[in-house]
């Protein structure tokens, strides 16, 4: 067998299949995104899909859709209870989910959720890497897009990986940033970015990412005094009519 004409194969498959989802694709409430308490539109299957599993209903899939040399190669599918799928068979490596923003700087982030987050909150564009394994492939197409922009890749702080002594995600996202100079910004808690927010609040989360990033604190703004009330002039007691 030739495996690699077999893997060849499978990820035009693929390619076929997530055009397909995209073209019937629509926008919609997904449970995923408002059970994060992240509400807005998202794309989601517009039609009935026949799988294994049984008959996937019209708006059931959360579909995010990656890209690689500018061509969508595959679509990852999250249902209702997250699970997270791409198409069997595609194309995943180098690949990334791209969220609109400005590009003074750009946002790395390995998951969906992560990188709305993290857009909504600091307005960067954001591109999405899938996992960890693409995040030097994500900062390397952001610097290629933007060469002047500051990369900063949001890394995941995940539990420590006793055999290796680090904790994967903090060691991918330093990987990564380092050839470019990026900054790398981690949750000082267990989690990604989002799931920071999702415990501390948007607001809490801002001043969280500030920190990570060396900015200094926003001060507190100075409270405005009261205006000066002028004194009512003392009124005489008026006689009584005889």
């Amino acid at each position: 067998v030739d495996h690699d004409a077999v893997r060849a194969v499978n990820i035009e498959q693929a390619k076929k299949g997530a055009a397909l989802l995209m073209a019937d694709a629509i926008t919609g409430d997904h449970e995923y995104m408002t059970n994060k308490g992240l509400h807005g539109k998202w794309l989601v299957n517009g039609r009935p899909i026949y799988s294994k599993d049984g008959i996937i209903a019209k708006g059931d899939l959360l579909l995010v859709p990656f890209y690689k040399n500018n061509e969508l190669v595959n679509v990852q599918r999250i249902t209702k209870g997250s699970v997270k799928r791409p198409i069997y068979g595609g194309d995943m490596q180098g690949v990334t989910h791209i969220i609109d923003g400005l590009v003074k700087n750009i946002a790395i982030v390995e998951g969906y959720a992560t990188g709305i987050t993290i857009n909504k909150l600091t307005k960067f564009k954001a591109y999405v890497a899938y996992n960890d394994g693409n995040l030097a492939a994500a900062v390397r197409q952001a610097k290629s897009d933007y060469p002047d922009a500051n990369i900063i890749v949001f890394g995941d702080h995940d539990k420590l990986d006793i055999e290796h002594n680090r904790r994967p995600g903090e060691y991918a996202a330093n990987k990564a940033a380092d050839p470019f100079g990026a900054k790398v910004a981690i949750p000082l808690e267990l989690g990604d970015w989002d799931d920071y927010r999702q415990k501390h609040g948007e607001e809490q989360c801002k001043v969280a990412l500030r920190a990570a990033l060396g900015a200094k604190p926003r001060p507190e703004p100075e409270p405005v005094p009261a205006p000066a009330q002028k004194p009512v002039p003392e009124q005489k007691p008026v006689p009584a009519p005889v």
